[in-house]
């Protein structure tokens, strides 16, 4: 693994590993400096922070201290953005997703807790209900 120890390390990592030039990136986002960011000569405006984090779908607090940071809730970033995108789709999609993850979970042997019996609970049968 490559060594991240720096800022302009880690910006240098997440462009290479995209597969970006420096002049694509900064095209992309609207700023200059990149090569004197990745060389650690210069430190980012929190703007441009911003925008590499959004770019690449990371945390700031990865971006700036090379560890990621988990909510309270015990979500990373990531898995937090992740969130947002999957409710961003329409139900049938989502279902289709959650399948995809529980296959996953069963393939990789750990034990896939079922999303669709949280997301829809058996209604209980109350068809022979009468009230008093």
């Amino acid at each position: 693994m490559n060594n991240l120890e720096t800022l302009g390390q880690r910006i240098s990592y997440l462009r290479t590993k995209c597969g970006l030039s420096q002049r694509r990136l900064m095209d992309e986002l609207g700023f200059e400096n990149l090569s004197k960011y990745e060389k650690d000569k210069r430190e980012p405006k929190i703007d441009v922070l911003k925008a590499l984090a959004n770019y690449f779908h990371i945390s700031l607090d990865w971006l700036l201290n090379g560890s990621e940071y988990i909510h309270p809730n015990g979500l990373t970033e990531r898995e937090i953005q992740i969130i947002k995108q999957l409710r961003q789709l329409d139900k049938n999609e989502q279902t289709k997703i959650e399948g995809m993850i529980e296959l996953k979970l069963v393939e990789a042997g750990i034990h896939a807790y079922s999303l669709q019996k949280e997301l829809n609970p058996a209604k209980p049968n109350i068809g022979n209900f009468r009230p008093k």
